[in-house]
């Protein structure tokens, strides 16, 4: 028995096949005996391929290629669509009755996956984002300082998951009750956090004026009271768009911080219980020490990133 043509052998033959190679030169190239070039251009010109298609096992998909589009284009526009609504729709448009398993199926093999949904405001002015970018580019980006704040008490430190035998639900413990909340007013740069303070109650002028600095520009949402001391400090102020958190690259450092509070190794457990104040600013500290995260937050922004050149006289 001759041995079988390798892949290579078989991209060369469907090659010259298709470049009109008489069938002798083509059994002396690759090499070959005639016949199995014969039978390889009527597989051809059956399957455009020189092999011919592997026999099916099994039962045939219930979701057809085509209905499988169909319903991927509904879901394209229906994000939220669960599987039983799924199902309804399929039997409404090409009246079949599929099972939730067999939508799991046709899913998968699509390498869909149900994630979390991205919220973005309908209230978005694309006019308002498009002015705000034009005027960013004139800037330095290692001269943006973008400031905003964040809340926090004991409760953002609490897992919300935790392990049990299967059936059995886990209890935690803790105290409900409202506790003393904490602010956390940051200013963020390219470079990481370059000032941030933690306190008790709410944001006042005197607060907001200590974290500026002169020869900067600095970003933040609206907040008319802050343009006076802003001009008094040198600083100018560059507001952001309406509904546009994502132009804001301190979102994503405010989210990793809470990810780290609720993982924040031994040695500040400790000092979550002892004194959570102290324990919050030392996170903010260590988190905002990554400066290649710090790169990722202002890309995920949309910003390019400007290293600063010191001018040698």
């Amino acid at each position: 028995m001759a041995p079988r043509l390798s892949d290579a052998d078989h991209e060369m033959m469907k090659a010259m096949i298709q470049n009109g190679e008489p069938t002798k030169q083509i059994a002396q190239s690759i090499p070959c005996d005639p016949r199995t070039v014969r039978k390889a251009k009527a597989r051809y010109r059956l399957f455009e391929s020189t092999k011919a298609p592997p026999n099916r096992v099994g039962r045939y998909k219930k979701v057809t290629p085509y209905k499988q589009d169909v319903l991927l284009e509904n879901l394209a526009q229906y994000l939220t669509t669960d599987r039983t609504q799924m199902v309804t729709f399929l039997h409404d448009e090409f009246e079949d009755d599929v099972s939730l398993s067999t939508i799991s199926r046709s899913l998968k093999d699509a390498r869909w996956t149900r994630k979390n949904c991205h919220p973005v405001a309908q209230q978005r002015n694309p006019e308002l984002r498009d002015l705000y970018l034009y005027k960013l580019s004139k800037y330095k980006l290692y001269q943006m300082i973008f400031i905003d704040e964040s809340g926090a008490d004991r409760r953002v430190g609490y897992r919300k998951k935790g392990w049990a035998p299967s059936g059995v639900t886990p209890i935690q413990v803790g105290r409900f009750n409202r506790e003393q909340r904490y602010q956390i007013l940051a200013a963020y740069t390219q470079d990481g956090i370059e000032l941030a303070r933690v306190y008790p109650g709410s944001t006042d002028a005197t607060l907001f004026k200590g974290t500026l600095s002169s020869s900067c520009y600095m970003a933040a949402d609206d907040g008319r009271s802050r343009k006076p001391m802003c001009a008094g400090a040198g600083v100018e102020l560059l507001y952001l768009p309406p509904y546009s958190p994502d132009f804001n690259p301190i979102e994503e450092y405010f989210a990793e911080l809470k990810n780290f509070i609720k993982k924040p190794g031994p040695e500040l457990s400790e000092l979550f219980k002892k004194d959570f104040q102290a324990f919050l600013q030392a996170c903010v500290d260590a988190v905002g020490k990554r400066k290649a995260s710090a790169k990722g937050h202002f890309r995920h922004a949309g910003l390019a990133i400007d290293e600063y050149m010191e001018q040698v006289p």
